[in-house]
């Protein structure tokens, strides 16, 4: 069994490395969201690859909203349940089977 100080001796730097790249991904997704919002190229048809535009803006919002979350979860989960809950989050919910 590890000391606490054993563990931050361990996972420290990878940790940081972790939770810098994090920071690192939405403040890229912000940046490019501002860029595509202030060119005007965030709605309609994609005339190149008729890519509905909205379409896929939605589903990254999902995404970057789910990342969010999930962030929140490691700040405010009780301790020792940080684990089990994000992989919950990340998890497709199972649909109950029609009877």
């Amino acid at each position: 069994m590890q000391t606490p100080k054993q563990v931050l001796d361990m996972y420290f730097l990878d940790t940081r490395y972790a939770l810098l790249e994090i920071a690192a991904m939405f403040d890229r997704y912000d940046d490019a969201a501002a860029r595509t919002d202030n060119a005007g190229t965030n709605t309609g048809t994609n005339v190149d690859t008729d890519v509905d535009t909205d379409t896929v803006k939605f589903s990254c919002d999902q995404r970057r909203d789910q990342l969010e979350e999930a962030v929140k979860i490691l700040l405010n989960c009780p301790n020792a349940e940080r684990t089990k809950t994000m992989l919950n989050h990340f998890s497709d919910q199972p649909i109950d089977p029609v009877r």
